[in-house]
């Protein structure tokens, strides 16, 4: 019935989260957990760090991306206040944050407004030599918002979006 994605820093901070909060919601009768491996196409924000390293954010870097999060459209002026800190500092800080490909500024487009009204996830068992190709077809196709390969589980992830139910079929039967 739902499907979440979630990123955490370290494995840690997963667990907890999987087995401290999620496990304890009533509503919630079984989960399924598939770790991704890769993000080889995302629509929107996040993109996978690609060195073995993980990247350690400052307390003050975290808030300016989480107030950036609430609203992108926050001049550095009304986030300087929300932070109790400067606007030059917020300036500063964004455009390391942004230069150090941490973070990513883009358009979040609203595609049910555009007439995408029909999504789904296909959870795809794929031979393993040809994972990487089967990703790069995928992503290269205009309906297709997000590819990622999963470490157990399935061999892929892709999600899809088209304007008609009956279109949304026909791609997944033919593509």
């Amino acid at each position: 019935n739902l499907l979440m994605t979630v990123n955490f820093p370290t494995w840690e901070g997963l667990h907890d989260f999987l087995y401290s909060e999620v496990s304890t919601m009533q509503q919630v009768k079984r989960t399924e957990v598939y770790f991704i491996k890769k993000d080889h196409k995302r629509f929107y924000g996040f993109e996978g760090n690609e060195s073995d390293e993980p990247i350690a954010l400052s307390e003050e870097d975290a808030s300016l991306i989480k107030a950036l999060s609430c609203d992108g459209r926050a001049s550095y002026e009304q986030i300087a206040r929300r932070l109790g800190t400067s606007s030059a500092t917020v300036y500063r800080r964004l455009t390391a944050l942004v230069q150090n490909d941490i973070i990513k500024v883009k358009a979040l487009v609203n595609l049910s407004v555009l007439g995408f009204s029909a999504n789904a996830y296909l959870a795809l068992h794929v031979e393993a030599s040809q994972r990487d190709y089967i990703c790069e077809v995928l992503a290269g196709l205009k309906e297709v918002y997000i590819v990622m390969t999963m470490v157990n589980g399935f061999g892929v992830l892709v999600g899809l979006h088209s304007d008609t139910p009956e279109n949304l079929y026909a791609l997944i039967q033919n593509k």
